[in-house]
C-alpha cells in the first residue's frame, strides 16, 4: 500500500537497526485504484458506487459502477429484444382507465 517502504538494516554498536520508516497514509481511500492510500490493510474501501444506466426504450436497465480489484466495473447489461428494433424506440405507454359505461356502439 501507500505506507510500504523499504530500508536497510544494520549492525550499530552490537545493536540491530531497522532504517525503513512506514510512509505516511492518506486521508481517505476513495479512489478506484488498488491501492491501500489510508494504510489500514485494506484496497479502495471508500470507493461509493455510483448508479448506472444503459439500453434503449424497453432494452433500458441499471446497474452499478462498483471497484473490483483496482478497477471500476459496470453491471448494467441492457436487456435483450424481442425484435432488432424493439430496443430502438422508447416503451409504450399504457392510457389512463377510465371508469364509466362503455361507448355507444
Amino acid at each position: 500500500g501507500a505506507c510500504a517502504a523499504l530500508g536497510e538494516t544494520t549492525c550499530e554498536g552490537g545493536e540491530v537497526v531497522d532504517s525503513c520508516e512506514p510512509g505516511a497514509p492518506g486521508a481517505d481511500d476513495d479512489a478506484c485504484d488498488g491501492v491501500d492510500a489510508d494504510c489500514d490493510g485494506r484496497e479502495d474501501e471508500g470507493y461509493v458506487a455510483e448508479e448506472t444506466s444503459c439500453g434503449v426504450g424497453a432494452c433500458a436497465r441499471t446497474g452499478e459502477l462498483r471497484c473490483e480489484l483496482g478497477q471500476t466495473t459496470d453491471s448494467c447489461a441492457a436487456g435483450a429484444a424481442v425484435t432488432a428494433s424493439a430496443c430502438a424506440r422508447p416503451a409504450p405507454t399504457i392510457a389512463p382507465f377510465r371508469a364509466g359505461p362503455p361507448p355507444a356502439s
